[in-house]
């Protein structure tokens, strides 16, 4: 009886260890074994992005992963689709969006970590601790989404360098493991636990901040849809409505980023603003997920695009093609329209002076009889 104080006392240390600092000895240990998180593609812990770019260029010179910065001289029409989760997949505003990019698919990460003149050239995987600022994409849109099977998850405000776990440098992985990731016909990969041994720390993680948080889900406030989309007559969107995409994506960002976090001695929150977009190339393909903010005139030159399927280019170049058609018929049809008012105008006036005419010769006529 005189040694039952000894479980007590030894269920007090190891409760001591798994609060505080003892999270970082739990979440160290489980990047040692199969990785035990649970991911959902609405509210995911984990989520990856692929790019070429290497850790100490994400971290020294850009500090972490941030939407382009070409936000001045926008049109009303643009700042409103720079907020849209509808907008954002199609390309059509890679050079201003306000989202980055990430999926819960490694397999689609890997699509953006490869060069794109060199695809043997491969980059990074990054592995990130997902909070409040990713918005399920997929979730938001419903059956009025593209590119569902890319389960992208889009950051509303930049990705901290703290944000990030780890990567995994696909240039050291072995034949056989890149046929994993590259093997479409299995479907989605739902972590990288078999690849655990090619995980690389980060030593800048900042787990007391991130750790615990997921991502936000569904947000459907963010849809942001044309103003003709039979999407605003159905629920959940239709109270969306009257309310510009821009103000919804202001008041979640605003909340998000005031949300009470423990910060790092710097004092810095969930929602860093000193991180740099990287100087854009040109990019002209469609992209959907990663290369929209990776590629092109956006962030990164990770270049995977053409490696997509081409359905996805087709479909994306096809889309604009016929809204340009429509709108050049449109644009025809009012000209041709306008030429008929004219036309009938002209008529008109030419009938008016013809009668003004002829009144004039009756006129002539009467007084010479006289």
């Amino acid at each position: 009886m005189k040694n039952n104080w000894l479980p007590l006392a030894l269920w007090a240390v190891f409760i001591s260890l798994c609060s505080g600092t003892g999270n970082s000895i739990l979440h160290k240990v489980e990047h040692q074994g199969p990785h035990l998180y649970a991911l959902q593609s609405d509210e995911p812990l984990i989520v990856w992005r692929g790019d070429t770019r290497s850790p100490d260029n994400v971290r020294n010179i850009h500090r972490g992963f941030s939407p382009p910065n070409e936000i001045e001289h926008l049109t009303k029409q643009q700042a409103e689709d720079a907020c849209s989760l509808y907008q954002h997949p199609y390309g059509g505003t890679r050079s201003f969006t306000k989202y980055v990019s990430s999926s819960t698919d490694p397999k689609v990460a890997r699509l953006f970590a490869s060069d794109f003149d060199d695809p043997a050239n491969r980059g990074y995987i990054y592995e990130i601790q997902a909070d409040e600022k990713f918005i399920d994409v997929k979730a938001s849109l419903g059956k009025y989404g593209r590119y569902p099977e890319q389960v992208e998850q889009a950051a509303s405000k930049p990705i901290g360098w703290d944000q990030v776990e780890g990567w995994y440098d696909l240039a050291e992985f072995l034949p056989h493991e890149m046929a994993i990731l590259e093997d479409a016909a299995s479907g989605p990969l739902k972590d990288m636990s078999q690849f655990v041994h090619r995980f690389h720390e980060n030593p800048d993680w900042d787990l007391h901040k991130y750790y615990g948080r997921k991502g936000a889900g569904a947000r459907p406030e963010l849809a942001g849809f044309r103003k003709d989309s039979p999407a605003w007559d159905e629920e959940p969107w239709s109270q969306y409505k009257a309310k510009p995409v821009s103000k919804a994506w202001k008041d979640y960002t605003e909340r998000v980023c005031a949300s009470p976090v423990v910060t790092t001695s710097q004092g810095v929150g969930i929602c860093p603003d000193d991180v740099l977009p990287q100087v854009e190339q040109e990019f002209t393909l469609a992209d959907p997920l990663g290369a929209r903010d990776l590629t092109g005139q956006l962030q990164s030159a990770d270049p995977a695009q053409y490696k997509l399927d081409v359905s996805f280019t087709k479909a994306s170049e096809a889309g604009e093609m016929i809204e340009a058609d429509e709108a050049a018929q449109a644009a025809e049809a009012a000209e041709m329209a306008e030429a008929v008012a004219d036309a009938a105008a002209i008529d008109a006036i030419e009938l008016a002076e013809l009668l003004e005419g002829e009144t004039l010769v009756d006129i002539i006529l009467a007084f010479l009889l006289l």
